[in-house]
């Protein structure tokens, strides 16, 4: 299996060993290191406008949450559903909310692809169907951004979070469309996929913790009460703690890689210029010298802090760490609190936990059979 993957012949498409992604895109320009700090300078509104997008974050959970039913649900696929729209409104202001039909190609080729990885042997080799499968998102998106270009064009005065957009700063910085719409793919799949599987994870322990599901409810109702939880998030505390903990605990990126830039020596084994080092995330968050107790979910330990906590790896580290953290982190939150505000979360009755059950072997976690939970409205709805 080649170590840097291969290049789709259509449209520039990419296929790495560990997934699928688009090769035209702001966050791959490696060879022209100019170009690349560029491009990252130029989207720095976007990934460090967290508490600007909460208002509306919180509008799209709000209105999504209004179609959850109670009883048995797969809380990984409603999860993702959910991440997804709120991507949405990263990617595209206010004008997300018109932007939601190209999720269902986003839906239909994740499935593929989860079907396609679930064998442990599956094939390792690019397919016609993996080339036409990432076409269709690559259309799909292509639409959004020209419909983004038509709104913006007849918008008089662009509101700041419409500024902070991703496609706001793309068309700002002069980006064609064919790489607007390659790097809206790639966000959609990074940051629509790993957060959910992290957040359906975390869903479902609390499921089966209700201690804990309780204080994330009474913490939520003491601090947002009836009223909007987009300014009161750095009050959501416990609630923060919790989604930290279940992003170190159910990690969804396994794999961290880095090319070495010179010759070194680690742990008496050297490793020569150019050399690509693998990094298990789930191992090192796993790690007793590290963690005390690591398997377990405890919300309380000390120094859990994903930006500075020594062997918190879920978002990378460095320059070449997810630029798109804060917000997913902030989103995650308000996801968080909403939904146990909303719904009591429980087990279904012989349903073993997600993590022994079959998994995707791929970079990112994602149960083959979804993660089933059963919801029940705690209280009457504010929604």
């Amino acid at each position: 299996m080649e170590q840097r993957g291969w290049l789709f012949q259509h449209r520039g498409l990419c296929h790495e060993p560990h997934s699928a992604a688009l090769a035209t895109n702001c966050f791959n320009m490696h060879e022209n290191h100019e170009e690349n700090l560029r491009r990252r300078q130029a989207i720095r509104p976007c990934v460090l406008g967290a508490e600007d997008f909460a208002p509306a974050i919180e509008h799209t959970v709000r209105a999504d949450l209004k179609t959850w039913r109670e009883g048995k649900a797969d809380i990984q696929d409603m999860s993702h559903d959910l991440l997804r729209k709120c991507i949405l409104t990263v990617l595209c202001g206010e004008f997300g909310q018109h932007m939601h039909g190209c999720l269902s190609a986003f839906h239909k080729v994740m499935d593929y692809f989860v079907e396609r990885y679930a064998p442990f042997d599956h094939e390792q080799v690019l397919t016609e169907e993996d080339d036409r499968m990432m076409a269709k998102l690559f259309d799909a998106t292509s639409l959004v951004v020209q419909d983004f270009r038509k709104r913006l064009q007849v918008c008089e005065k662009p509101s700041k979070v419409l500024t902070r957009s991703l496609l706001y700063t793309m068309v700002q910085g002069g980006f064609s469309d064919e790489e607007m719409a390659s790097t809206m793919v790639n966000v959609m799949i990074a940051a629509g996929e790993a957060p959910a599987s992290g957040l359906a994870q975390t869903l479902e322990e609390i499921g089966r913790n209700h201690k804990v599901q309780g204080q994330i409810r009474e913490e939520y109702q003491r601090v947002v009460g009836t009223g909007s939880c987009a300014d009161k998030v750095d009050q959501l505390s416990y609630t923060s703690a919790c989604i930290q903990e279940g992003m170190r605990l159910f990690a969804p990126a396994t794999l961290v890689q880095r090319q070495a830039v010179q010759d070194c020596t680690l742990d008496n084994v050297f490793v020569p210029k150019d050399t690509l080092i693998g990094v298990c995330v789930h191992s090192v968050h796993r790690n007793e010298a590290i963690w005390e107790n690591g398997r377990t979910f405890n919300p309380e330990r000390e120094n859990l802090d994903y930006e500075i906590s020594e062997g918190y790896m879920t978002f990378s580290k460095g320059p070449r760490g997810c630029p798109g953290k804060h917000v997913a982190m902030a989103i995650c939150k308000i996801a968080l609190g909403m939904i146990v505000s909303e719904f009591r979360l429980g087990e279904v009755n012989s349903q073993p936990a997600s993590w022994e059950c079959e998994k995707v072997p791929k970079m990112v976690e994602w149960s083959v059979k979804g993660i089933p939970v059963m919801l029940q409205r705690a209280r009457a709805s504010k929604l």
